[in-house]
């Protein structure tokens, strides 16, 4: 039995919000790029405020999407081509934006022996953030946290 196969045509209310699938949005590209840059200075045990960069974007993108509109008209067209800058991300990663409320060790059970005995493995440091009071805990393993106190020293 031959197949049939039945296709329809969106209609143009349908179209004015479709969005092909796999496309590469505004919003998908910057959090790709924020997550990257999340992942650096996570590596590097260093505070990265991933939230005050959201909301910068979302107020940035809102403005734009409000610039747009007063442009083109009531609606907003997909097909307008826009100029668009993100925010640079490295600043809510740097060390003046942040201030340090708390270190506290982390000890986490090992098996010497055939018994579990607590160990000193790192330590937790809880910053906040001065721009809209997040929090961020970093945890710095014992292996980096000679170099931290080193650097924190030379300041």
């Amino acid at each position: 039995m031959p197949e049939i196969i039945i296709e329809r045509k969106p209609t143009e209310e349908e179209l004015r919000n479709y969005i092909p699938v796999g496309m590469q949005t505004l919003e998908k590209k910057y959090k790709q790029l924020r997550v990257g840059k999340e992942q650096e200075f996570t590596k590097a045990h260093k505070p990265y405020c991933a939230r005050c960069a959201d909301l910068d974007f979302k107020d940035l993108w809102e403005e734009k999407r409000k610039e747009i509109q007063r442009k083109v008209g009531k609606e907003f067209v997909v097909d307008t081509k826009i100029i668009f800058s993100y925010p640079d991300l490295d600043k809510y990663g740097t060390e003046s934006r942040f201030e340090l409320k708390n270190k506290s060790p982390i000890i986490r059970d090992i098996i010497v022996d055939g018994m579990r005995v607590p160990k000193l493995v790192g330590h937790y440091f809880e910053y906040i953030c001065k721009e809209r009071g997040c929090g961020r805990a970093v945890e710095v393993p014992l292996e980096q946290f000679d170099i931290v106190a080193e650097i924190k020293k030379e300041k």
